[in-house]
């Protein structure tokens, strides 16, 4: 059995971002929030705040993506990821990691 040193070493060499990706997952559990993947919307997590059944999953309420402290945007990139949240009902979120991990929501503002 693999101890997570273990793990996340060989993680890390399959998935470069991995213990950025981990940092975000174990932020957003240990406030209580329930993190599954968010391969099909193009992030790296959806977010749900309150699952009462498995079975009866709710929609999701949030888009997360996990990115380092210094991550650099472009506007096409920005541009892309509030659309496709506002178009699935989910406030796109970025979990940027550096000693800690800090949420940046990135939303459409309509006046």
């Amino acid at each position: 059995m693999l101890d997570f040193n273990e793990f996340s070493k060989i993680a890390s060499m399959i998935e470069s971002n991995f213990m950025i990706k981990y940092a975000v997952y174990e932020k957003l559990r240990n406030n209580g929030l329930v993190p599954k993947t968010g391969f099909k919307f193009g992030t790296h997590f959806r977010v749900y705040e309150n699952i009462e059944d498995l079975s009866k999953l709710p929609h999701s309420e949030y888009l997360v993506h996990a990115i380092e402290h210094d991550h650099v945007f472009s506007l096409q990139q920005l541009s892309r990821a509030v659309r496709l949240a506002n178009s699935v009902r989910k406030e796109m979120i970025y979990g940027s990691v550096d000693s800690q991990v800090d949420f940046i929501i990135i939303g459409r503002m309509r006046l």
